[in-house]
């Protein structure tokens, strides 16, 4: 990743990021308007951001956007999650025939 930095609680932080050498993302301002990805995958995640954002401010009273939590603490709270998120994928790896895991994926009807 390259671009300038921004100085944020004892961490330099890049303000501009640059993914796979093709597209350029400014982080220091979020955007106010809505843009839809061309990509339906990135699109339903990103509804599912907002409205898990919501959800949390609703139940919790605050954004992530705080200063009370540390480095180490919102380290352990992201492990916390992929270690659930590693034990719900590996129930379901144990329910799905093995016959099903080793088809080829290709676009599914969902209707």
């Amino acid at each position: 990743m390259e671009g300038s930095s921004a100085y944020v609680t004892g961490l330099v932080l890049p303000t501009r990021l640059r993914f796979f050498d093709r597209m350029e993302v400014d982080v220091s301002e979020p955007e106010k308007q809505s843009v839809v990805s061309p990509d339906s995958n990135v699109e339903l995640l990103r509804q599912k951001l907002l409205q898990r954002s919501e959800f949390g401010l609703k139940k919790y009273g605050c954004t992530t956007d705080r200063d009370d939590v540390t480095l180490g603490g919102w380290l352990n709270h992201m492990l916390e999650e992929l270690l659930d998120a590693a034990v719900y994928t590996q129930a379901l790896l144990s329910k799905i025939p093995k016959s099903l895991l080793n088809m080829k994926v290709g676009k599914i009807d969902r209707e």
